[in-house]
C-alpha cells in the first residue's frame, strides 16, 4: 500500500475476540522496528534495524473475554518494510 518509502511509520489496527479470557502468544517480525498495543498496554516494544523474520519476536499476553484491540507500529528506515503478527496459544509450544 505505502511502496516504498525512506524514514516513515504505519499503523495496523485488528480486533482479536475471544469467548473467556485466554493466555496467548504473540507471534511477531517486522523491517525495520516494530511496537505492539493490546488493549492499550505496550507488549512488544523492538526498534532498530532488521528484516521481517515472521515469529522472530515473541511475547506472553493474556486475552480478556469481548473484543482485544491490537495496534501495531512499523516503523521504516529504508529500503523495503513489512511485518506479520499472530496469536497462538502458549500451549503448543510447550508440546
Amino acid at each position: 500500500i505505502y511502496g516504498f518509502r525512506d524514514h516513515a511509520v504505519a499503523y495496523a489496527l485488528a480486533s482479536a475476540p475471544s469467548t473467556a479470557p485466554a493466555p496467548m502468544r504473540l507471534l511477531a517480525g517486522a523491517d525495520d522496528g516494530l511496537r505492539v498495543w493490546l488493549n492499550d498496554e505496550l507488549v512488544l516494544d523492538k526498534p532498530g534495524m532488521q528484516c521481517v523474520s515472521a515469529d522472530g519476536f515473541t511475547a506472553d499476553v493474556n486475552l480478556k473475554a469481548g473484543d482485544n484491540t491490537l495496534l501495531v507500529e512499523v516503523t521504516q528506515g529504508g529500503g523495503g518494510w513489512g511485518f506479520s503478527l499472530r496469536l497462538d496459544s502458549p500451549v503448543a509450544d510447550e508440546q
